[in-house]
Order: structure tokens, then C-alpha cells, then sequence
């Protein structure tokens, strides 16, 4: 409801004056998160709406950062290949090295792509631009997660106590725990924090009984985040859970099913842990040529 409010106002603002870049930005950005989290039938209908409202926006804002965010961060959604929007999302820090949010949207990129030392580099200016961020906050996570830094996630909360939820809290909390093979405690945390809510939830909950050898628990946890999520997240789920279930034949074909619905979290499938008992499987390998972050 909230993106449709969002999309409204854009709209809105663009009747008025159509050359109003920031305008177009905005709306493309608006596009590509209801493209995200709409089923896959719509993913590429709004990814179409987001990227010409992003060639809009560079058009009648070519001296603006924002524009160039915006479009490096729609070029990465489509490809699912986190290289390439980089040169865009550099262009808008170029632009205006005071736009915290435009170093947020690099640092995830840089972060996907496994670019770690120039993602830290990154992140400690968006977080000295706009200490309270929530693209800054989420960009972080992220970069501890796929960098694998337990203490970073562990610090999670202390160093940004004052704009941190508790689910966000417990998230990198239990994160954490999952990067130190400790599939007990992301099970009570899982427990804790399980709500229709909250999607991601029902697939740790999976995952932690697969880590503990529960196969039955962790079928059951399928079937429920089938229930709660859309089509590309179950498939996506489900086939990580498979991995961590050592089925890797079931997993990977899940796997190829959620490329094939363009699930955007397959953008850090270069980096991310959750993927790691995939990685000597040669159908894996050569998803990752197709997607061209890996030769």
C-alpha cells in the first residue's frame, strides 16, 4: 500500500511538470521495489515501468546523482548481475559526493559483487553523510553478511541503537549465529520471531532445522512458507533449505525455477553462505556463467 501511495504522489507530481527528474527517480525506484515484492507475473512488467521511468529521469536530470542511482540499481535488478550497474551507481557519487543514499545503493552492489574492500570504503562515507539511514542500515547488513563478519552482525545493534527495530535486531543477531554454524540458536530465534509478517522468518526457521538435521521440520517449513510467500520466494527458499538438506538435484532445480521468475535475491549468490552447499555442483557453476558473475 505504501509503494502505491508512493507511485500516486510521483505520478502527481510528474502531471504538474514533466520534466521533473528527481520525480522520475523516484517513481522508478518505486517500480522496482513493487517489482520485487509482486508476484513474478509482474516482476518484468514493473521492471519495464522502472526502467523507463529511470531513462526519464537521467534525460531531464542529466547533472543529477540521484537519476544515475536510480538506474544503476534498476540495470542490476533486471540482470540479477550486481556488475553491472556499477558504472551508473559510481557516476551519481561522482556527481555529488554528498548524496549519502547514492553511496548506500553502491555499497550494496559492491557488497553483491563480492567487492568488500571498496564496499567498507563506501559505507563508512554513506554512514558519515547520513548516520540514520535506513538504506545505510540495510546496506550494512548486507555487507556484513556477505563478507561473513560475525562481529560486525553481533555489533549490529549497538552501532546504530537508536534506529534499529528488534526484528532488525535479532535478524543480524541471528545471522550471525548462521555464519558460525550454530543452527540451535537461529532456531529460537526463528521461533521467536516467526509472524505472517515477517516472510523471511518461515525460510529460517527451514533452514535451521535442515542445518539440524530435522528433515520433517524442515518439510513442514516449506509447505508454511508456501503458504506466505510469492511464487519466486518459495522456490528460491525452499531450494536453498534442499541444499542445506544435502538434496542437491531437488535443490538445484528449484534453484534454476527461481532464476527463471527473476528472484532478486539471487543477486548475491556470488557471496551469500546460504548458497555454499552448492558451489561444487556443475549445474550451479554454470548458473553462474549464465548470469554472468562468475567465468
Amino acid at each position: 500500500k505504501r509503494m502505491e501511495n508512493a507511485k500516486e504522489h510521483f505520478l502527481n507530481a510528474i502531471a504538474k511538470d514533466s520534466d521533473f527528474a528527481l520525480a522520475w527517480a523516484g517513481l522508478s525506484w518505486t517500480y522496482r521495489v513493487m517489482g520485487e515484492f509482486r508476484d513474478s507475473h509482474l516482476t518484468n512488467l514493473y521492471f519495464n515501468k522502472a526502467m523507463d521511468a529511470a531513462v526519464k529521469a537521467v534525460l531531464y536530470g542529466p547533472d543529477l546523482s540521484e537519476p544515475y542511482s536510480m538506474m544503476g540499481e534498476i540495470i542490476k535488478s533486471i540482470t540479477l548481475n550486481p556488475l553491472t550497474g556499477l558504472e551508473m551507481s559510481r557516476k551519481a557519487v561522482k556527481i555529488n559526493p554528498n548524496n549519502g543514499e547514492a553511496y548506500s545503493v553502491l555499497g550494496f552492489a559492491l557488497t553483491e559483487a563480492g567487492l568488500f574492500k571498496e564496499a567498507e570504503t563506501v559505507l563508512q562515507k554513506a554512514k558519515e553523510l547520513d548516520p540514520l539511514s535506513q538504506w545505510m542500515r540495510a546496506s550494512w547488513i548486507q555487507y556484513f553478511q556477505n563478507s561473513r563478519n560475525i562481529e560486525g552482525l553481533k555489533k549490529f545493534s549497538t552501532m546504530f541503537k537508536n534506529s534499529v527495530t528488534q526484528p532488525e535486531a535479532a535478524f543480524s543477531n541471528a545471522y550471525a549465529h548462521f555464519l558460525n554454524d550454530e543452527f540451535d540458536s537461529v532456531l529460537l530465534y526463528s521461533k521467536k520471531y516467526d509472524d505472517r509478517n515477517y516472510d523471511d522468518w518461515s525460510f529460517w526457521l527451514g533452514m535451521s532445522y535442515a542445518g539440524l538435521g530435522q528433515k520433517g521440520n524442515a518439510l513442514i517449513a516449506i509447505d508454511t512458507m508456501k503458504a506466505r510467500s510469492t511464487e519466486s520466494d518459495y522456490f528460491h527458499g525452499s531450494a536453498i533449505i534442499y541444499a542445506w538438506m544435502n538434496e542437491k538435484e531437488k535443490a538445484m532445480d528449484r534453484l534454476e525455477k527461481a532464476y527463471e521468475l527473476h528472484n532478486t535475491y539471487l543477486k548475491a549468490i556470488k557471496v551469500n553462505k546460504v548458497y555454499d552447499p552448492l558451489r561444487n555442483e556443475p549445474r550451479f557453476k554454470e548458473l553462474l556463467r549464465k548470469m554472468g558473475v562468475e567465468q
